[in-house]
Order: structure tokens, then sequence, then C-alpha cells
């Protein structure tokens, strides 16, 4: 018996051991050309110009006309920073709408000064006068979702954070 509990302790302790180590290695280190966990992070966003998932994303939105937007998985079995489970999304960037949607949209709803609160990983911000609807985003964004949408009239473009519940 003390055989078996001396050998099951021995087994767990390198494993505890080896998942510190693989911690680590995927964690920061300092120093010319090095990473942070920031930095390591943010290779993790993949940049997507794709308008087919936007519109997914938002099916009460019409007339996009393009998009440039990241997607960063954030759980998992191969995410170093989480225990083993469900895996989430988070879809954050910006939307250029058509003349006309721009137009339609900014008569629709009663757009509010707010600031934004979208931090990028990888997507080039865009400046700009971002105004806030929370009945947009309801209206406009797949009920699977949850998320915060800003529109700049006169860019015609939209700010996107949406994340998979």
């Amino acid at each position: 018996m003390k055989k078996t509990v001396i050998a099951f302790t021995a087994a767990l302790m390198v494993t505890v051991l080896s998942a510190c180590q693989n911690g680590n290695a995927a964690g920061s280190r300092t120093g010319v050309g090095s990473t942070t966990n920031a930095n390591a992070n943010a290779s993790a966003a993949t940049i997507s110009t794709d308008v087919s998932i936007v519109q997914d994303l938002f099916p009460g939105l019409e007339g996009i006309e393009s998009t440039e937007f990241e997607v960063i998985k954030h759980g998992g079995d191969d995410d170093p920073r989480s225990l083993p489970g469900p895996t989430s999304y988070v879809y954050q960037g910006y939307m250029v709408l058509t003349e006309e949607a721009a137009n339609d949209l900014a008569g629709a709803y009663e757009w509010q000064d707010f600031e934004t609160s979208v931090t990028f990983e990888a997507v080039t911000e865009r400046s700009g006068d971002y105004k806030l609807d929370g009945q947009f985003t309801k209206d406009a964004l797949k009920s699977t979702y949850s998320g915060r949408t800003w529109f700049d009239e006169t860019n015609k473009t939209i700010l996107f954070t949406v994340q998979t519940l």
C-alpha cells in the first residue's frame, strides 16, 4: 500500500512540475527580443476581412460594405491560462457600411456620447466620433452573443466587440 501511495505522489508531482514548466514557457520573458504575456497572446488573435462572418454575428444589420476584425480564442484545452473546458471567442473590429445603411442607422436610433472600451490585439485602431445606443446592439446582434457596438456616422463605421455566450 505504501509503495502505491508513494508512486502516486511521485507521478502527481511530476505532472504538476511539468504543467508549471509548460506555463512558464508560454508565459512571460522579458528582455530585448523577448515577449510578455500580452504580446504572446496578441499572436493568438486572428485577423479576418470576411463579411459573411460579421453578417452572421449581426443578422439584424444590412449594408455591410467591408470589415476588419480579430478573433481571440479564450479557454479550451490548448489555452495555458485556463483549465480545460469550453472555448469562447471574442470578435472585435470595425464594419464599414454603405452610405444608405449609415444614413438609415443614424436616424433610427438615439445615439449617445459614450467612451469606447475596446482594446485590440491585432487590428489597427480607427479614430472616429463613436456613439452608443444599446437598443441597436440588441436589435442587430445575434441572440447567442453578447457585446457592444458604437457607430460613427461621419465615417459610416461601426466599432464592435462581441463574445460567444
